[in-house]
């Protein structure tokens, strides 16, 4: 049989759309059409895209049962298949139904059908389909075989439950690889999914899409399957970086440690990144996970107000614990990206902003903040429906950035200007720009003096000119000598300018609601930032050849609303010149790096 699988979203829509997060169901980072909400999108739409774990298991299932199988991503087949089948989600339905009828358009004689854990539980939003598969598609094809999808339509009932140890390892083949990331949190390139267990136990089932349609019960892939997995994608692809999808990785501690002793006793030259819960974490359960290749976390933070929380059955991590295991994972070189939430129920302005405040002192590596939904299946969404607070919002912006619920102390407004306030305040920070800046630029450097060791001292790199006029012949040990001591300056550098920057960053945060309304409206209605006053700090590095001051001002900002405006708008100038002072200094580095890497 020849099958189409297919996955396409919207190319109109400028959200940034993942399919293979919210338990299948997708989001849709939207932040809202200013300025700042602009830019976030775009910025997420770059450097998060993803590919579906299950699509690739679906295909290795298919092929190893002797069907000939192709994958398409955003484009159609040009030839008649005898199935396509179509990834369906929550956040592009519309798109999806538009895609399955064009489809069924081109190649008349032609099956298509639809899969995904939302079609498995609302077929009826599929019309333009033949059918659809209920149910979770990897063990309906592993236990039923694809013969129904030729003879059935509508819902082909499928009541089989996934062993994940029948899955072959996810076959990758016709993806576009080299588009997929997921910055800043695994910047290392190619990026691929993996899966080692599926299921939530937690009772954050009533408004969570994971326990929902995944089940409670932890099921877990046997810690030998899960290494050959990441082997095969490493050797196969080239993966260089692996997120575990995961709802809740390392449930059985037991087998986190089996997995880790693999890894360690076989290494492979791949991070990978999982989602947990902090209450899961040591410090020496962490370590061993880094000595195995961890280097990024996700964690399901979401409020630090035990009343809210409460409101919501959510049980929250103790703060001291959390704060700890945050702590030391900056220690030990794992990144860590804290999950919270607004729009909870019982949530005002303030406590919004305390959510924002609670995040920019926890500090982790990447904070992201998303608006509570009520996703239709939950009991969250039925609670809201019988409750008439449903505001008849579509389906799709049921996308995590959204409020598409009555709310009884907040409006749409309201949130989303809390959403994008919290992401300026997070993420524009001086000190956070630096210390992200600096510590791209340390990996790099490290990368760098690994490139060093491996070649010879006697290996020759591009000539230079002599003390005495002459040529003369650089070694990898001028090389290493070199670009330690610019290492060292770098070093000395940020270090000074760290203790500035974070004045500037305490300043930012002092400020109380009023300015920061003025700072967002500010980013909204101003497409370019006037230069800044003679009111700065000068610092100035050298690295040979380019020499450049950076300026860091101290502004105050005080109770007078055009001293406030002015203040912001320096800040940001100083931060953008401290962005091209950061990029020239990377720069420099990746030429440095280029010929040490010709060395070896």
């Amino acid at each position: 049989m020849k099958i189409a699988l297919l996955h396409s979203t919207n190319p109109s829509r400028k959200a940034a759309v993942n399919k293979d997060l919210n338990g299948g169901l997708g989001t849709a980072d939207e932040y809202g059409r200013s300025l700042g909400g602009r830019l976030l999108t775009f910025l997420k739409r770059k450097y998060v895209c993803l590919p579906v774990v299950s699509i690739a298991h679906i295909q290795a299932i298919l092929k190893r049962q002797g069907h000939a199988v192709e994958y398409f991503e955003d484009r159609l087949p040009c030839e008649p298949f005898d199935v396509a089948l179509l990834l369906g989600s929550l956040v592009d339905l519309q798109n999806e139904n538009r895609i399955a009828a064009e489809t069924k358009r081109r190649f008349p004689n032609s099956r298509v059908g639809v899969f995904g854990p939302f079609p498995a539980r609302f077929p009826g939003q599929y019309p333009a389909t033949d059918f659809v598969i209920g149910g979770e598609a990897e063990a309906f094809f592993l236990e039923c075989g694809a013969e129904r999808m030729l003879c059935e339509d509508g819902l082909i009932r499928n009541d089989a439950t996934l062993d994940l140890n029948d899955l072959p390892a996810p076959d990758y083949s016709g993806f576009p690889i080299e588009r997929y990331s997921y910055a800043p949190m695994l910047p290392r390139r190619p990026y691929l999914p993996l899966l080692a267990s599926k299921g939530c136990p937690y009772s954050c089932r009533f408004y969570c899409s994971y326990g929902e349609y995944q089940g409670p019960r932890i099921r877990q892939r046997r810690a030998e399957l899960v290494y050959a997995d990441l082997r095969y994608v490493a050797r196969a692809y080239g993966a260089r970086s692996v997120q575990f999808r995961d709802p809740l990785f390392g449930m059985d501690r037991s087998w986190v440690l089996d997995f880790c002793q693999l890894l360690i006793e076989r290494p492979l030259d791949v991070e990978w990144g999982m989602e947990t819960r902090a209450d899961l974490l040591t410090p020496e359960l962490l370590e061993r996970m880094h000595a195995a290749g961890l280097r990024s976390v996700n964690l399901g933070v979401e409020t630090g107000d035990a009343r809210i929380a409460k409101a919501n059955r959510r049980k929250l991590v103790d703060d001291d614990h959390q704060t700890m295991i945050l702590e030391h994972a900056k220690r030990i070189g794992v990144r860590i990206n804290a999950f919270f939430m607004l729009g909870l129920e019982g949530d005002t302005p303030e406590s919004m902003r305390a959510t924002a405040d609670f995040a920019l002192a926890a500090d982790p590596t990447a904070a992201r903040f998303s608006v509570s939904t009520p996703y239709p299946g939950t009991g969250f969404y039925e609670q809201l429906a019988r409750e008439n607070r449903l505001n008849g919002a579509p389906l799709e912006q049921h996308n995590q950035f959204t409020l598409v619920h009555k709310h009884p102390n907040l409006t749409p407004l309201q949130v989303e200007r809390a959403l994008v306030r919290a992401y300026l305040r997070f993420y524009l920070r001086p000190a956070y720009i630096a210390k992200t800046a600096f510590g791209v630029w340390r990996s790099n450097s490290r990368l760098f003096a690994d490139n060093r060791r491996r070649a010879p001292d006697a290996t020759a790199v591009p000539a230079t000119i002599g003390p005495a006029g002459g040529v003369r012949t650089a070694s990898a040990a001028d090389i290493a000598t070199g670009s330690s001591g610019l290492f060292r300056k770098m070093e000395e550098y940020f270090g000074r300018l760290s203790g500035q920057l974070r004045q500037v960053e305490m300043t930012l945060m002092q400020a109380d609601a009023r300015q920061l309304d003025q700072f967002v409206r500010h980013l909204e209605q101003r497409s370019a930032i006037e230069p800044a006053k003679n009111r700065a700090t000068p610092g100035t590095f050298k690295n040979g050849a380019a020499s450049r001051p950076v300026r860091v001002g101290l502004p105050m900002l005080d109770r007078n609303g055009e001293d406030a405006e002015q203040s912001l708008r320096t800040m940001r100038t100083e931060v953008a010149q401290l962005t091209r002072q950061v990029r020239l200094f990377a720069e420099h580095h990746a030429d440095a790096a280029q010929t040490a890497h010709s060395v070896s």
